[in-house]
Order: C-alpha cells, then sequence, then structure tokens
C-alpha cells in the first residue's frame, strides 16, 4: 500500500510495531527486503516493543487497541479484524485482497482523518467480564 501511495504523498510513513520474538528474527527479514523491493524502505520503521502506542501517531498493535486510542484503522474484512470493524468502525473494512481501496482510503484520511466512534462494544471492562464468565461457568460455586 506504502508502494502505491509513496509517490503521491512522499512524507507518508509506516510504522512496524513489535517485537521480533523467539525464531522470527527470518520474517523480520522477509519483511525488510519486501520494502526495499517494493521501494519503501525509506517510508517505513520497524520500531521492536512500544509502550508508549498513545503517543505514536500510527497503529497500535491491534485493530481495536488503535481504535480505541481515536486512530482510525483500515483492514481486511476478514476474520477478527473484519468483525472488529464491522462493530466498530465500517468505513475502514476493505475487502481482502484489495490493496488500491486501501491505498485509495489512506490517501482520504491523510486529508481529511475520520472520527472514530467514542463508544464501542470491545472494552477492557466488557472483555474481563466476558472472560470471569466463562470461568463462573465453568468452575461450579464460583461468585
Amino acid at each position: 500500500m506504502l508502494a502505491r501511495i509513496k509517490d503521491e504523498v512522499p512524507d507518508v510513513h509506516g510504522l512496524i510495531v513489535g517485537e521480533t520474538k523467539d525464531h522470527k528474527e527470518n520474517f523480520l527479514a522477509e519483511l525488510k527486503a519486501k520494502a526495499a523491493a517494493l521501494g519503501v524502505s525509506d517510508h517505513i520503521t520497524f520500531t521492536g516493543h512500544r509502550s508508549d502506542l498513545r503517543e505514536l501517531e500510527a497503529f497500535g498493535r491491534t485493530t481495536v487497541e488503535a481504535l480505541s486510542l481515536g486512530i482510525p484503522v483500515i483492514g481486511y474484512n476478514h476474520g477478527g479484524v473484519g468483525e472488529q470493524l464491522s462493530s466498530v468502525f465500517p468505513q475502514g473494512c476493505v475487502m481482502a485482497g484489495n490493496i488500491g481501496l486501501a491505498a485509495q482510503l489512506t490517501r482520504q484520511w491523510l486529508q481529511a482523518c475520520p472520527k472514530i466512534p467514542l463508544s464501542q462494544p470491545f472494552t477492557l471492562n466488557r472483555k474481563l467480564g466476558a472472560t470471569l464468565a466463562v470461568y463462573r461457568e465453568l468452575i461450579p460455586g464460583t461468585p
């Protein structure tokens, strides 16, 4: 997607946030090689682990985390990302593999950033409550 918009938006920059876990160094090397092959190495930073996601002007590590920080997300309408975006921010849903639409939305959102709904179903309290409900169901006599 960066390769498609970098000429029109020369200051575009992507962050790949997260540490390299055990036995994933080859994957990181593949990502860096792909970035070089696409001519976007200067437009991507691999940050490693970060604990200050709110201060980053980019995505968090997950769709829900980014949305909860007020950051719009573009993602494929597939699996968990598709479910989350459909529920919270459907304008960010893109058909799987449609890099052209993802690039188009990115261009538009760089000009006018869409607003993220303040209320969403994927809150920490709801997640904890749902987890505790499962435990209560599985362990008889749990309050």
